[in-house]
């Protein structure tokens, strides 16, 4: 019996310790055919001209928004200091 308690601890330990050493080999990087690079340069492309066209349209529907808000607050300050000029008569 004290055999058998001795052995599972190493056991566990072994194999522990051959997963662990198995396990620290670098995998080296895939190299990619030359149709498997043109297909990816080519999906690339296209994620890339999706993601341009929506940052554009986001861009000039915000560019639009903060030139009206920028016009009301340029707007209601000169209605302020008309506002102020006309009581001071």
């Amino acid at each position: 019996m004290r055999k058998l308690q001795f052995s599972v601890p190493v056991a566990v330990i072994v194999i522990a310790a051959v997963l662990l050493l198995s396990s620290c080999e670098e995998e080296r990087p895939t190299r990619l055919t030359q149709q498997q690079q043109t297909i990816k340069d080519s999906v690339v492309n296209e994620m890339l001209r999706e993601a341009s066209h929506r940052t554009d349209s986001i861009c000039k529907v915000r560019t639009g928004s903060l030139v009206q808000h920028y016009y009301d607050s340029i707007l209601d300050v000169r209605l302020e200091e008309i506002r102020k000029l006309r009581q001071r008569r």
